[in-house]
């Protein structure tokens, strides 16, 4: 049992003594021995929860998972613009022209001189062959 702060215990207060008989109020006597402890008491009704704690911190990252499978096909684009219109030459005129340029190749021999003036005039004479060509075919569509 709990007393009061300063009241000294029912056991301790003497009525018949004098002041000199008494010790001082600030000295106890010696400490006796612990009791026996008591019986345990009946369990106690469970406790409400408590408030929800604070969020963590975030984890790492874990490693990068599988591709997926591949998605459907979009669908089919507009198609482009057209492109321009092309030119060929006449049927069978061009293979004419192509041997007039190649000369079958000779026993002889040809000279310095013949063989420079041939690479000199050879290339005139491709450029005056196609000139030739764009009047051709140029006159025809224009006739058409």
């Amino acid at each position: 049992m709990a007393q009061a702060g300063n009241q000294p215990s029912s056991a301790t207060r003497r009525t018949t003594t004098t002041t000199a008989d008494r010790p001082p109020v600030d000295e106890h006597g010696p400490q006796g021995e612990q009791g026996p402890s008591g019986e345990r008491g009946e369990r106690g009704a469970h406790g409400e929860p408590g408030p929800r704690g604070e969020q963590g911190l975030r984890g790492e990252q874990g490693p990068t998972g599988k591709p997926g499978p591949p998605g459907p096909a979009g669908p089919q684009g507009l198609p482009g613009p057209q492109g321009q219109q092309g030119w060929a030459p006449e049927p069978g005129s061009h293979s004419q022209q192509v041997t007039n340029w190649v000369k079958p190749a000779t026993s002889t021999t040809a000279s310095g001189l013949e063989l420079g003036l041939a690479m000199m005039f050879t290339p005139v004479q491709i450029c005056a062959a196609m000139f030739d060509n764009m009047i051709k075919t140029q006159q025809q569509t224009w006739s058409a």
